[in-house]
């Protein structure tokens, strides 16, 4: 069941959980943490950073994906607390929103796990032994492909051990 909020009850910095995809015979779902890195009012978009549990504690599994308000109230099972904002973040997000106001990007219509799916899928079409433990996810969001149409995700990623950074 999913938390019922409005937007103006996000800041940046807000700690939740979201669900995870349903999974197993009994169909049930997890969940996992994430953080509200911006927000867009006017644009109904909020930028996150979702989280894993590592060896050393929570650990970023994409350090920045921009979603539609309305599939990130669907996918949020609990609000937690408020942290300190990550500042690596500040120059992924100008850089996006220059790109979409260019018209380039864009912000993932669908539930924050499809959305990491769908970035992690874009990850391991160029690197199938990627995983959440051994590769870092800078960045995902839709980009326009060459029909005009949002149908690619951009992806910026490097290994957790030697931090060279693929962009794709």
């Amino acid at each position: 069941m999913s938390v019922t909020f409005e937007l103006d009850r996000l800041v940046p910095g807000t700690v939740f959980l979201y669900y995870g995809p349903r999974r197993g015979w009994l169909r049930q779902r997890g969940v996992a943490p994430a953080r509200v890195l911006a927000i867009e009012p006017l644009k109904q978009i909020v930028h996150v950073r979702t989280l894993f549990e590592g060896q050393d504690g929570l650990e970023v599994e994409i350090g920045f994906l921009p979603l539609l308000f309305r599939n990130l109230r669907r996918s949020v099972a609990m609000l937690d607390s408020v942290g300190e904002l990550p500042a690596d973040a500040w120059a992924l997000l100008g850089s996006w929103r220059k790109q979409y106001a260019q018209g380039l990007v864009g912000a993932f219509s669908c539930d924050l796990s499809e959305a990491e799916e769908l970035a992690w899928q874009s990850v391991r079409e160029h690197d199938a032994t990627a995983t959440r433990e051994n590769t870092y996810v800078e960045y995902a969001f839709p980009r326009k492909g060459h029909g005009g149409v949002f149908d690619t995700v951009a992806v910026g990623c490097m290994r957790r051990t030697d931090r060279t950074m693929s962009r794709r």
